[in-house]
């Protein structure tokens, strides 16, 4: 059901692009004032671009938006056709572009939720199998490298990092809701970061917003706002055993198995990129098994940092095996003889958001086009609201 705002105010939205080009960006503003969820239009002399209010965000992807050129565009409620759906079961939740599966977020089975499959555009798997869906020549190593996930391997004590049985924490989902309209879907899930012996340390209310985009890439949000227990404070410890956004990339990407690692700063494989701070990292290759059927065209995930998060640049633990990691806390290991320690506090009573986009892309970096669309999320338009 669509609803209009409040009170029948019509509200016009002004866009100024700055200094850049947008093509097919999916930008997120805030919402105005008493826009109901659900599905709109923005309306600029016979340009319409299909809109989506939720969680007091206001969604589009703009086709095209010149350098310097403001413009103003005019909210209406509208119906659009389900471009993303979302299918809850027990214990996971699917997403889908269209009639394309695009991944999966587990709840249930393992030590932390975990996204599996991450599927770029032609449906190849960019994620390692093992130990979710194991595939032929998959390395063995560090089963919690579990897909694409969050935990960390010392958060006040508690491990959501390693699964060994001496050491595991978990992660725990407590309230999961989904929901997909005309531009993204969302899943939104709060979770209690746990010892071993049970005690929560953490608690975390994760967004996931997956986009409906053009049939080049693929590309989702992670949103977590991280806080103490009864208000209690907050300590990541320093440790390289942590990623407030990883993944594990498929086989036959690694960087041992000719994939490529390239951060926006320049640098290029392991030896450049491991501990460095970059507001993006890539990892692009073929996978295995599509080299195995003659299609030898390279696949590659990003991960953006975006420049609002505490801790920004975002320093990388990524690695030729496969590993790539947003870790900002571990300075002792990255950078041991300057002394510096990485550790983290979220003062008692406080809070801290972190916000991170994946992007799935054909071809490499360049052919990707990761950089400006980095730039298109790291840097969006100005906007204001205004009542028309």
């Amino acid at each position: 059901m669509v609803t209009a705002p409040s009170g029948g105010v019509q509200w016009r939205l002004q866009v100024s692009p700055g200094p850049r080009e947008r093509r097919e960006a999916p930008l997120v503003f805030d919402a105005p004032d008493g826009a109901a969820a659900g599905d709109y239009v923005l309306v600029r002399d016979g340009e319409t671009i299909p809109a989506q209010v939720g969680y007091g965000r206001l969604l589009a992807v703009f086709p095209a938006l010149a350098a310097g050129v403001a413009r103003a565009y005019t909210l209406r409620p509208a119906r659009l056709p389900r471009t993303m759906t979302v299918a809850a079961s027990t214990g996971s939740v699917a997403v889908a572009v269209g009639d394309a599966p695009f991944t999966t977020l587990h709840l249930e089975g393992a030590p932390k939720p975990y996204l599996y499959p991450l599927l770029a555009p032609g449906g190849v798997c960019v994620l390692r199998g093992w130990p979710v869906d194991p595939q032929i020549g998959d390395p063995t190593d560090h089963v919690h490298h579990r897909g694409a996930w969050i935990g960390h391997g010392d958060v006040n004590g508690a491990d959501t990092w390693d699964e060994r049985e001496d050491r595991i924490g978990r992660i725990v989902a407590e309230a999961t809701a989904a929901d997909a309209g005309g531009v993204a879907a969302h899943i939104a899930t709060e979770v209690r970061w746990v010892r071993k012996d049970g005690t929560a340390v953490l608690r975390e209310r994760r967004l996931y917003r997956f986009w409906a985009v053009d049939d080049a890439v693929r590309l989702f949000d992670v949103e977590s706002t991280y806080s103490g227990v009864d208000g209690a404070e907050v300590r990541w410890g320093d440790t390289k055993e942590g990623a407030l956004c990883g993944v594990r990339v498929a086989h036959g990407m690694e960087g041992r198995n000719g994939g490529r690692i390239t951060t926006a700063e320049g640098a290029i494989g392991e030896a450049e990129a491991w501990g460095s701070a970059a507001g993006w990292c890539d990892y692009t290759g073929v996978p295995a098994a599509e080299a195995t059927a003659g299609r030898n065209s390279p696949v590659g995930v990003a991960i953006f940092d975006n420049p609002g998060n505490p801790l920004h640049p975002m320093r990388w633990h990524v690695r030729d095996y496969g590993l790539m990691a947003a870790n900002p806390f571990a300075l002792s290991h990255y950078l041991p003889k300057q002394g510096r320690n990485g550790e983290y506090t979220i003062p008692a009573g406080d809070s801290a958001t972190f916000r991170f986009r994946v992007l799935l892309h054909r071809g490499g970096v360049e052919e990707g086009d990761v950089a400006r669309r980095y730039a298109d999320w790291a840097f969006p338009p100005r906007v204001k609201w205004e009542q028309a």
